[in-house]
């Protein structure tokens, strides 16, 4: 009886690698695009829209409006840390508690500004980083090699595109 039931629930290494061989894995451009959603989405509320196929006019406008925003943050940076200067010369505890809590709002001011900075000014690189990778991506049946390959390649993708949209 218990190797009746044992067998019932169980399946035997052979109906498993029956079951991976018969199995057909497929690439979508889709799981690629998903990757990139949430940074598109973050840079399009600054103003920074990649993979844009703009017109003259349209990209002077998404152009002035992030310099603009640009200008705005330079200038509560600018005041940011005056503001901590001033702070630093009353010598008290409570002070130096204050300057602490400013510290890392300067920090992710500055480093906000010179990320984005840098894909304004290197636009033409990012477009191209994100093209070329999409043009590359597999469409349709796999291999199961393959797929195993662009699984971990794809899980790595998105912790780093994560990482750098959230830090």
């Amino acid at each position: 009886m218990a190797s009746f039931v044992k067998n019932l629930f169980s399946k035997n290494k052979k109906d498993v690698e029956d079951d991976n061989e018969n199995k057909v894995y497929t690439c979508d451009i889709k799981q690629y695009d998903d990757t990139f959603r949430v940074p598109k989405t973050i840079l399009r509320l600054v103003g920074l829209r990649l993979t844009r196929q703009d017109s003259p006019l349209v990209k002077l406008c998404w152009d002035v409006f992030y310099w603009f925003e640009f200008a705005n943050l330079f200038v509560v940076t600018f005041l940011e840390l005056i503001k901590m200067a001033e702070t630093a010369g009353g010598g008290s505890f409570q002070d130096a508690v204050d300057i602490f809590r400013m510290m890392p709002c300067v920090g992710y001011l500055l480093m906000a500004m010179s990320k984005s900075y840098k894909m304004v000014v290197h636009r033409p690189v990012y477009e191209n980083l994100v093209s070329e990778l999409r043009a590359m991506w597999p469409r349709g049946p796999v291999s199961k090699e393959e797929h195993d390959i662009i699984s971990g390649a794809l899980k790595t993708l998105n912790y780093v595109v994560q990482g750098m949209a959230y830090v």
